[in-house]
């Protein structure tokens, strides 16, 4: 079975970001995008397919509008960093038609939705295909039930079975896992005393798997305030969000070699056909 390549392009916008930077060696702002396109054809040559699906976040938040202090810690950037954000900004921009210039059939964005809903919304829709989500975002572990993982960033590749061994839970218990917690690099608030569940020793899991069955801690899982703390979480960590149905139809892709070399011509990215690999991404 042909394996279908579900990927977070926020994972891999960054991952090229902090290796090439905005601008490439003639001072274009277009590193970016070769940085992407590069780790696209490596991937394809890894799991021999052109079966890519790209998700990417937009730029309305409904979560946010729920939530206001959500993801509020990235607003603290420094006027470079928010300088380089919109040059980047602008690439993705770029990137999404490109990808649908080359053949990319299959490139979704939804306003007010994360990447991440798209994400789990497809991994459960595909279920019976052989499919392996390329993020890096934890959060996803609630999709292993459906897909398996592949960390672009450090490469780790996790499986349902891998999951449970190592966090001693099941995936569809990582969402309750993570409003018990909280999420630190989203700015959720769990119950105190309680942190980000990032190993099996976390008191979230550890009271999810019946093992904390008294103390402070436990008392204020229990509590009435943590339960309301607990059950507004849920609607932030659950994806997709509120369960939006999200009506997706995937399309076959068509890459032909005309329209990957119109692409490689238009941004004089020759160097990313010195190996060869970039033919795996070819339908004919």
């Amino acid at each position: 079975m042909e394996t279908i390549l579900l990927v977070d392009s926020s994972s891999l916008i960054y991952s090229a970001f902090f290796r090439y930077g905005i601008y490439n060696y003639k001072q274009q702002p277009i590193a970016v995008i070769f940085g992407f396109i590069q780790r696209v054809i490596k991937l394809a040559d890894k799991y021999n397919t052109n079966n890519f699906i790209f998700c990417f976040d937009s730029k309305r938040n409904l979560r946010k509008k729920f939530y206001p202090e959500y993801k509020q810690q990235r607003n603290n950037k420094s006027d470079e960093d928010i300088l380089l954000a919109k040059l980047r900004k602008k690439q993705e921009t770029k990137l999404k038609f490109e990808l649908m210039k080359i053949g990319f059939k299959n490139v979704f964005y939804k306003p007010g939705y994360e990447a991440d809903d798209l994400l789990a919304y497809l991994a459960e829709k595909l279920k019976s295909k052989n499919v392996i989500m390329v993020t890096n975002d934890k959060d996803m572990f609630q999709c292993l039930d459906y897909c398996d993982l592949l960390n672009p960033k450090d490469k780790k590749h996790y499986s349902r079975s891998k999951f449970i061994k190592e966090y001693n839970l099941f995936p569809d218990q990582w969402p309750l896992a993570k409003a018990i917690g909280g999420c630190d690099s989203d700015n959720i608030k769990g119950i105190k005393g309680v942190s980000d569940p990032k190993s099996p020793t976390s008191k979230a899991i550890k009271y999810i798997n019946g093992e904390l069955k008294k103390g402070v801690v436990y008392n204020r899982i229990i509590s009435e305030e943590g339960q309301n703390i607990i059950q507004r979480n849920l609607k932030l960590t659950k994806c997709p969000y509120k369960n939006k149905d999200f009506k997706l139809n995937i399309l076959q892709n068509d890459i032909t070699r005309f329209s990957f070399m119109k692409f490689i011509n238009r941004y004089q990215f020759y160097k990313l056909l010195d190996d060869g690999k970039w033919k795996k991404l070819i339908n004919d």
